[in-house]
Parts: structure tokens; sequence; C-alpha cells
């Protein structure tokens, strides 16, 4: 019993100092599983063949395409998964180790997604993002001027359409595109209420903190991150 207790230790120990070290490329093809419907030898060709010079993009078995947008050896990654889907990954080193930022979206008929941080020496979620809701994008003066708030402007939408996408630097942006699936009239009525479509958060030191909205044009329109 102590031997097996001992070698479940030794694996475990192995395991935490493997996810002090992880590479990026190395996250991206084994760490990942339910995170990203792409497989692990997709994964692998399609980081491959953009190292190589063989091509940024994949044509898969269901005929879709994968392709790389942006890489920065062993710091962040960013991929078109299908005709909507987007993934990006971002590593970072500390006095804990190893962490790395992972946030997927959709941008089709609606823009959507999800984010989170993860240290693989710890196998779990540690540290948290900062939430960001519909009200940090409205202008509280133009609100004001009309008698309303941030709480009841957020009422007269029935969903918010927030994505998070991570950066090669420390900033996490945080796109809303709710108002562009607006009615016209709708649009044109909320329109001076927005101060504009892109709040960052900064990560310093383990603090995130957030930064003043802005507008700013994003994958869906073939600009990259800033």
């Amino acid at each position: 019993m102590r031997q097996i207790s001992f070698i479940v230790m030794f694996f475990f120990f192995l395991s935490l100092a493997k996810g002090q070290t992880q590479s990026l490329d190395d996250y991206f093809i084994m760490g990942l599983k339910s995170q990203l419907q792409l497989n692990q030898e997709t994964r692998k060709a399609l980081l491959n063949g953009y190292k190589t010079g063989k091509g940024s993009s994949l044509k898969m078995q269901n005929g879709g395409t994968a392709s790389v947008l942006e890489y920065k050896e062993n710091n962040y990654l960013k991929i078109r998964t299908s005709e909507e889907g987007y993934f990006s990954l971002k590593r970072w080193v500390d006095d804990k180790g190893v962490m790395f930022g992972l946030s997927w979206w959709v941008c089709g008929s609606q823009c959507d997604g999800y984010a989170k941080l993860v240290r693989p020496s710890v196998l779990q979620q540690t540290d948290s993002l900062p939430v960001i809701r519909l009200s940090d994008f409205f202008n509280e003066d133009s609100l004001k001027a009309d008698g309303l708030t941030k709480e009841m402007m957020s009422e007269r939408f029935e969903i918010d359409f927030i994505h998070y996408e991570f950066s090669s630097g420390d900033t996490i942006w945080v796109y809303n595109n709710t108002h562009e699936y607006l009615d016209e009239l709708r649009q044109k009525k909320y329109q001076k209420y927005w101060k504009g479509n892109a709040l960052p958060i900064i990560r310093n030191k383990g603090i995130y903190i957030k930064g003043d909205v802005i507008n700013k044009s994003f994958v869906l329109n073939n600009k990259k991150d800033e």
C-alpha cells in the first residue's frame, strides 16, 4: 500500500511540475479537451502547418475550415474554428507558475461567448475575470440627461451579447455586440447611450483592472487585436 501511495504521489507531483512549465503549444494540442471542438490531431496539424509555412488553414473532414489568425510563440494564439466560431489562447507566467486564458465566441446571426482562466498545475480554474455587464457600456451622462439610469436602460434589452477575447499583451478585450441585433428603430433610438463597443481589462501582477470603453473593430472585420 505504501508503494502504491508513493507512486500515486510521484505522478501527482510530476503533473504539477509539468503544469508549471507547460508551453502554449503543448496546452493547445494536449491540454484542451471539451473546451474546443477540434480533435487533437487537427489541432496539431493546424499549428504545424502554420509554423512550417505550409498554410494557416486546414480543411476538416466535416467540410469546414479551421484557420490560424494570429500566433506568437509560447504567448498567444487566435484561431477560427468554423465559419462563425473563434478561439483565443493566452499564456502568462507569474510567481504561481503558468496560467492560460481561454475564450470561445461565435459571431454569426448573433455574437456570444465564454472565457476562463486556468492553472494546469492545480488542474482547476483559480483566477476569475471581472464580470462585465451591459451597463458598463452605457454613457451615464446621456442617460441622466433623459432621466434614465443604467439599471433602467439594461431592462430594455431582452438579452445581452457580450464576449471576451484575449490578446498577445496583458489586455483582455470585452466586446458588446448587443446593439447590432436590435431593429433599426431601436438602434437609432439608443445610439446616443452607448460609450462604445469594447472594454479593456488590464492584467497587472494578478490584478484585473477595467479600463474605459472605446470603439474597436474585432476579428469579423479582419482586424487583429492591438
